[in-house]
């Protein structure tokens, strides 16, 4: 399965706090590593890709509209992928579908980057002092996106994106008999963090 074009094993875990106590563990076995994925998932990632498990990886907007549960989850500081554009993408889909845009949190929240900046190492300015002219400001300000000391530190935007995703996932694979952590209440689950969370399913 490839996740953000990284290979995962055909073993995964999904838990999350929402789903009982932080120590149950559900781990689903997906046939088809080297063969065909169950048809039955399509979990959006915005802004890097759409994973797509028995359909071909896309980008927001869509190049057709997929009939497979969809999760829009996505920084609301984003300069490049925004709210407003992914918005315009929710309201196309006529399956099940759910957005979360999270405050605080931009474009490469997702990523690693953005842990290894808070930390102090500056990779970017690095890049720069390196490429020069060839890795221009236009560049650098996308690279910087959610990377900043004003956006939510990785580790704490991880776990709302690890929630939904989770959450998400459970319930496409019917792993849970009833839906958890999805609810219009879902967005209150996250001290000061505010999340612009909409759902319409079938």
């Amino acid at each position: 399965m490839l996740v953000h074009n990284i290979q995962v094993p055909a073993r995964f875990s999904l838990q999350s706090p929402a789903f009982g106590s932080p120590g149950i563990e559900a781990s689903q076995k997906v046939p088809g590593v080297g063969g065909a994925y169950p048809p039955n998932l399509l979990v959006g990632f915005v802004p890097s890709t759409v994973v797509a498990v028995g359909a071909p990886l896309a980008t927001v907007p869509f190049e057709e509209i997929p009939d497979k549960p969809v999760l829009l989850l996505l920084g609301a500081e984003d300069l490049a992928v925004t709210t407003e554009t992914t918005l315009g993408v929710y309201d196309l889909l006529a399956f099940e579908k759910r957005y979360a845009s999270v405050d605080g949190a931009g474009h490469n929240s997702f990523t690693d980057q953005c842990e290894v900046l808070f930390e102090g190492n500056d990779i970017i300015a690095a890049a720069q002092f390196i490429f020069g002219d060839a890795f221009p400001d236009s560049l650098v300000a996308l690279a910087r996106d959610g990377c900043e000391p004003d956006n939510l530190a990785p580790s704490v935007f991880w776990e709302v994106a690890q929630h939904f995703t989770v959450a998400h996932v459970r319930k496409a694979f019917s792993l849970n008999s009833e839906p958890r952590g999805l609810t219009a209440g879902a967005a209150g689950l996250f001290e000061d963090i505010t999340v612009d969370y909409r759902f319409e399913e079938p």
